[in-house]
């Protein structure tokens, strides 16, 4: 956990079954990971300043160029191309992940 403390449940497992041989099932990974002190939890990150400047120049430049019909929006909540971390890690309770 201190050297990937963003390790999947199944990442544990597949790791336990390589270098113990042993088939230890997610529950039991799970409730030891309770029992040791461990939650899963959203991973803390400083926010990114945003300049509002630029903000404005590219709502302009939009406005002037496209109609709002003929505008797209995906929901990216769950990727995020500037660290491509994992946005949930193991961390001991009462303390940030």
């Amino acid at each position: 956990i201190e050297r990937q403390p963003d390790i999947l449940l199944t990442e544990m497992q597949d790791q336990l079954r390589e270098i113990c041989g042993s088939e230890v099932s997610i529950a039991t990974i799970s409730r030891t990971m309770c029992r040791r002190g461990f939650t899963w939890k959203k991973v803390t990150r400083p926010s990114v300043e945003r300049d509002e400047d630029d903000r404005a120049a590219f709502k302009m430049l939009i406005g002037e160029h496209f109609q709002p019909e003929h505008l797209v929006f995906a929901d990216e909540c769950h990727f995020n191309q500037i660290s491509l971390r994992r946005d949930f890690a193991w961390a001991p309770i009462g303390q940030r992940a």
